[in-house]
């Protein structure tokens, strides 16, 4: 039996891997908890270190074809949440499928979060929930190739299977250059966040946190009332901001870093993305106004709403039940179309929404036009090949099955109505962690239900394509036949 490649770039991942779990106990030290409450940090690094030297035995370092790809990628996911979970079992005592729901929703940037009361566990907790985002936010392949690789085959192939960074990421002429770029952007943003909070005399462990929570739009906070635990405008506004700043595409905020602010302003996605925005600000606020608040606060709730919701970062200032239907079927369909290509956030994108939105125009206007005139989709002054709207038109036909399966699962093992199951199931796969329903309730799904909803975080942060390897089960196929 010939060996795979396979097991040798996820021995390389865990081994990776092990690093990062390092850092919560470093934290923890620093502010002062005991080595027995730290010690899960160094059982977990140790068993990730220990299975990445036995899985590259396993394995042979060769080229991994697209198949294999997939598996890598989405064994590090998993391998990652595995061992992720394992603190929250040892420090907290969760049920291990619970810790396992709480660093999927992690490391995905779900956003939802089993744990009852946030403001009584250990800060190495909190600073490994906020830590996971960041990490999960530009991708846990994206930090390792930047690590592993210089400008190879894998590691491109390994970085495209993060469905949602994958499309016009060349920045640089190669491609560790470009990985680097967007950790630099990220990283910016990350530490100008974290000190502009700093200055708005938030501690400096909630700034960095939320920091981390907020550019990656994952939305996990520290208390159990979320942004509205500081209780200021002035720091919701900023977060409102930056969590718009963490939906758009990083390669265009890297150009305008680097004084190229017209790319930014003239591409066709951050300009459906801002106009998005704007509207559905507007219309929240007039809802919000004929509901009898007053206008500042209606300002006020909608900004951050819409912000939240278009970037799928899921926080809010207000309670959801605040909501009437129709800003309740907006957010809906702003959790469904999300952020940008090449951003943090979920849902289909602003750029499949908008090259869907094109080509039907464009079969409108080619009904009575004549048969030889272009019916071309341009985006950007190019021409959309056809694979990218089979591409499109395939995220979203899986999207809206698992949307579909979700929302079925929910309702026969639930007491749930069928309305409330699909608002979750879209939330869920879109990555956003607003819930509609009581944080009681979610603690007490079946476990049925809570694998449905991790099983729904990972294909959203995945963005679908990747996880249909997982239904082909051809390795040991392909290890025959090589």
């Amino acid at each position: 039996m010939q060996k795979s490649p396979i097991f040798y770039f996820l021995g390389l991942f865990l081994k990776i891997f092990s690093a990062i779990m390092i850092i919560p106990l470093i934290v923890g030290r620093i502010y002062g908890e005991s080595f027995v409450t730290l010690e899960s940090y160094i059982y977990t690094a140790f068993i990730s270190i220990v299975l990445g030297f036995l899985f590259m035995h396993l394995g042979v370092k060769k080229h991994p074809n697209v198949v294999e790809t997939s598996f890598i990628a989405i064994s590090s996911w998993i391998f990652a949440v595995i061992l992720g979970a394992l603190p929250f079992v040892y420090i907290l005592g969760m049920p291990y499928i619970d810790a396992f729901f709480e660093a999927m929703s992690g490391f995905t940037t779900g956003g939802i979060t089993l744990i009852p009361t946030l403001e009584s566990i250990p800060i190495s907790i909190l600073f490994l929930r906020a830590f996971m985002q960041w990490v999960g936010g530009l991708g846990i392949l994206t930090l390792f190739t930047m690590f592993v690789f210089s400008d190879t085959g894998v590691a491109n192939q390994l970085f495209s299977a993060e469905a949602h960074k994958a499309e016009n990421v060349r920045t640089q002429p190669n491609f560790l250059k470009s990985t680097t770029a967007l950790w630099k952007v990220y990283l910016i943003l990350t530490i100008l966040l974290a000190s502009i909070l700093i200055v708005m005399n938030v501690s400096v462990f909630d700034a960095v946190t939320h920091s981390f929570t907020t550019i990656s739009t994952g939305g996990f906070s520290n208390y159990d009332n979320g942004i509205m635990y500081f209780n200021s405008v002035i720091i919701e506004m900023i977060i409102a901001l930056f969590m718009l700043l963490g939906g758009i595409n990083f390669i265009l905020l890297f150009s305008a870093f680097k004084g190229n602010l017209m790319r930014l302003l003239k591409d066709f996605e951050a300009r459906i993305y801002i106009l998005i925005f704007l509207i559905s600000s507007i219309i929240m606020t007039m809802d919000f106004t004929a509901q009898g608040s007053e206008i500042i606060d209606s300002v006020r709730i909608a900004i951050f709403s819409s912000a939240s919701v278009i970037s799928t970062t899921g926080i809010l200032n207000t309670n959801i039940n605040f909501f009437s239907q129709v800003t309740i079927l907006l957010i809906l369909l702003l959790l469904f179309i999300g952020g940008s290509v090449g951003s943090t956030s979920g849902g289909i994108k602003m750029l499949r929404f908008g090259t869907l939105i094109k080509l039907v125009k464009r079969k409108i206007k080619s009904m009575d036009a004549p048969k030889r005139a272009m019916d071309s989709v341009i985006i950007n002054n190019k021409i959309v090949e056809n694979k990218s709207i089979l591409k499109i038109g395939t995220i979203i036909v899986l999207w809206v099955a698992t949307i579909f399966l979700g929302s079925a699962i929910t309702v026969i093992y639930t007491n749930m109505d069928l309305f409330t199951a699909i608002k979750n199931m879209i939330s869920v796969v879109s990555t956003t962690g607003l819930l509609f329903i009581t944080q009681e309730s979610l603690i007490m799904l079946p476990a049925i239900v809570k694998i449905t909803y991790m099983f729904g975080m990972l294909a959203g942060r995945l963005e679908m394509i990747p996880l249909l390897v997982l239904f082909k089960l051809k390795l040991k196929h392909i290890n025959n036949n090589r």
